[in-house]
């Protein structure tokens, strides 16, 4: 839910990408998924990609990356209240101004 929120507070600006990476071998569970929980986001179907990048890999997972494709920051969970929105879009607007 907050990563949803996060895309909604988002999702118009034109300096950054929200996307999400979804691991599960059923590519077919996703949409279900996603109507069920009422999530919007861009979902990309990444089982192979992410199982061939990583060694060893944890769920859920948040990457930044810079607008180069630099990798800037990785953090393993989220926060399950408003202040995670909060500190992803002062985290966002760093990696921005770092570019």
């Amino acid at each position: 839910p907050q990563l949803q929120k996060l895309y909604d507070q988002t999702k118009g600006r034109s300096d950054l990408q929200i996307l999400t990476l979804n691991i599960d071998e059923d590519p077919g569970l996703i949409e279900p998924f996603m109507k069920e929980k009422g999530y919007t986001f861009p979902v990309v179907p990444a089982y192979s990609y992410v199982v061939n990048l990583l060694d060893g890999y944890a769920i859920p997972q948040n990457w930044l990356l810079d607008a180069k494709g630099q990798w800037d920051w990785t953090q393993i969970g989220y926060g399950s209240d408003d202040a995670w929105v909060k500190d992803m879009l002062a985290k966002l607007d760093a990696v921005k101004a770092g570019s």
